[in-house]
């Protein structure tokens, strides 16, 4: 049986989900992350009502190993990994880092939300 996630996201990035232009969406492994499994769908509250389905859940050591294993251009658009690496380290301490790195490939299930500015 699948779970539903409620997950904050900046509107930005939820654009660039929607759109299909960002395909996967990291984040660090906090308790309510680890839960989240392929198959599962995840929800962007504040961002209407589509779902997200998580397609693939790769688990990484390090933003390093992630970005050797995936196309930064999947996680931030028109970046390299260099700079994908910089916008995560911006984002994430290293002792956030250290909890483990989880990319969820999303493909969106629903489209009654709008892009929006």
């Amino acid at each position: 049986m699948s779970t539903e996630h409620h997950w904050r996201i900046k509107k930005q990035c939820f654009n660039l989900l929607l759109s299909g232009q960002k395909r996967l969406e990291v984040r660090v492994g906090y308790p309510e992350i680890k839960k989240a499994k392929a198959g599962d769908r995840i929800v962007f509250d504040h961002h209407g009502k589509t779902r997200f389905l998580i397609k693939r859940v790769a688990i990484y050591c390090s933003f390093r190993e992630m970005l050797q294993a995936e196309v930064a251009e999947d996680i931030v658009p028109n970046l390299t990994a260099t700079q994908v690496l910089s916008v995560l380290r911006q984002i994430y301490s290293t002792e956030k880092e250290r909890l483990g790195v989880y990319a969820f490939e999303l493909r969106p299930t629903t489209r009654k939300a709008r892009i929006t500015d």
